[in-house]
């Protein structure tokens, strides 16, 4: 798994504290007119490298409530009366976070006081996106490579579901891609995704060429009757849903080409598979022939209640 070192320190939020106009000269006077408020000046924005500055701050003044704030700032806070202030910066994005959080000055009449707090937001936002395959795993045994934008991210079996847990924000393009000295193929080998706006998961099939020749799978059928009298001596066995005949107490060889293939019982009325001491046997069976392994068994533990 990938580590991902964590970004520079955003430019500086600034944050102004404009005050309230004072009055100066013999109470008895007329009031002077009142000061303008100051202007905030730009000092920039809150940025950083590629992380997009975050939607919205939250900013707190003295002790009271936060209030939000939208866009990276700068804001202005005021007026407000003489004295000391602080303020108190949060985000909500967990992207994000403050590395000055609080700062404090004193506002003096008819000025901006300005403050500086400062954040820092991460490109690497939680993902996830989850990658699913499907095929043959006898096909693949090495596994796929899994390519993110070009670059090597780790490895994936198959069939398989593996999830990438931190992705960076915006698009991206995911690749699966095998050894060159490997006959079989994704289907599709490519996805092109946007973090937030991608399909809980990305779907890759394994699609491998049918090895030419042939094996034989040995059915090995016995019957176990509670009673008088019993079933057929033969009960049918569908392979791949092609029904055919096996004898009970001896083994049957079935002929096939080589891959996976289904062989399923017809359970006679009154019987099951399995009973007590005798094991029960699973109904279908899957059978894999390869070159390397042509012989493959399925068998079946027939028990019957039979009056």
């Amino acid at each position: 798994m990938r580590t991902v070192s964590r970004l520079a320190a955003a430019p500086l939020v600034a944050v102004a504290l404009a005050i309230a106009p004072g009055c100066a000269g013999d109470p008895a006077s007329p009031p002077e007119p009142p000061e303008p408020p100051g202007v905030l000046p730009r000092t920039g924005t809150l940025q950083s490298g590629s992380g997009s500055p975050p939607e919205r701050v939250l900013l707190a003044l003295d002790a009271g409530q936060p209030e939000p704030h939208d866009g990276g700032g700068p804001f202005t806070l005021g007026p407000l009366p003489e004295g000391q202030h602080a303020v108190r910066l949060d985000i909500p994005e967990a992207r994000c976070a403050p590395i000055v959080w609080s700062a404090s000055g004193v506002v003096r009449g008819g000025a901006v006081t300005p403050l500086e707090l400062a954040a820092e937001c991460d490109s690497i936002v939680p993902g996830p996106v989850t990658v699913r395959t499907t095929g043959d795993s006898l096909s693949l045994a090495a596994g796929a490579r899994v390519m993110l934008d070009g670059r090597f991210y780790d490895r994936i079996g198959v069939p398989s579901v593996w999830t990438l847990p931190r992705v960076s924000s915006g698009d991206h393009r995911l690749t699966l891609t095998l050894d060159s000295t490997t006959a079989c193929a994704f289907r599709p080998d490519t996805a092109a995704f946007s973090l937030g706006r991608v399909a809980d998961t990305l779907v890759f099939g394994l699609e491998c060429p049918r090895p030419s020749g042939s094996g034989t799978i040995q059915v090995d059928l016995t019957m176990r009757v509670l009673g008088i009298g019993g079933p057929s001596p033969t009960l049918t066995v569908y392979l791949d849903g092609v029904p055919l005949q096996a004898a009970v107490g001896r083994q049957t060889t079935l002929t096939t080409t080589f891959g996976s293939h289904e062989v399923r019982l017809a359970v006679p009325p009154g019987c099951g598979l399995g009973f007590l001491d005798i094991p029960r046997s699973p109904n279908p069976q899957v059978v894999t022939l390869t070159p390397a392994a042509p012989t493959g068994r399925a068998w079946f533990n027939v028990v019957c209640i039979w009056p």
